[in-house]
């Protein structure tokens, strides 16, 4: 009776080193998936909170920059878009705000320029959004069209395609500061063209 005790309990404590066992060691990957997500979500954060520092200290910046004034704007306007004519012009220039909506058509075809300056303390405001623009990765298609995040030349946009009315609409903030919105049912390629070619480098000098 007493040897067969000792089989029992010596049985036990085989089962209970070996439940141990398996608990710490039996899925190894677990683990290092676990500390690998953990790591990504920190990184993540870090991430996260680097680019919430740079938006605050982009429009800190901007609030002490004065707003282009009515005739820096004029100077700047481009003369024409091919072949479309000037058909809307409004600057607004403030103490702490200025925008820019021009628009060129010819029939239906256009070519709609708005800028908002991101300087003075309404500009910073109402540009801050776009301070994100850059820092996403957009690519979502629909059988409506697209949105999607591009690169051409020193320009990082979102430019959203609409199949129905064949429009692009592009986004991006030139040089931290001039939140800029484009609009035109040209093809992309000249959409584009265009673009390059409006001198954003002489905006602000």
């Amino acid at each position: 009776m007493k040897m067969k005790n000792q089989f029992i309990l010596y049985g036990l404590f085989s089962l209970l080193i070996l439940t141990l066992g398996c608990k710490n060691g039996a899925n190894p990957s677990e683990g290092m998936e676990e500390a690998n997500t953990t790591k990504s979500q920190r990184v993540a954060s870090e991430e996260k909170e680097e680019s919430k520092s740079s938006w605050r200290e982009n429009v800190k910046r901007l609030e002490q920059k004065t707003p282009l004034s009515k005739e820096e704007f004029t100077a700047w306007l481009p003369s024409s878009i091919l072949n479309l004519k000037q058909d809307r012009l409004m600057i607004n220039a403030h103490e702490d705000l200025a925008t820019l909506n021009l628009n060129f058509v010819d029939g239906d075809t256009y070519f709609k320029i708005n800028i908002i300056d991101g300087a003075g303390i309404r500009g910073a405001k109402m540009s801050a959004p776009a301070y994100k623009i850059a820092s996403q990765n957009l690519d979502q298609e629909t059988s409506t069209g697209y949105l999607k995040t591009v690169q051409k030349n020193e320009f990082i946009a979102k430019e959203r395609y609409t199949k129905l009315t064949e429009e692009y609409n592009i986004q991006f903030f030139y040089n931290n500061r001039f939140f800029t919105t484009i609009r035109s049912n040209l093809d992309r390629e000249q959409v584009w063209d265009n673009i390059m070619d409006l001198n954003f480098e002489n905006l602000g000098k």
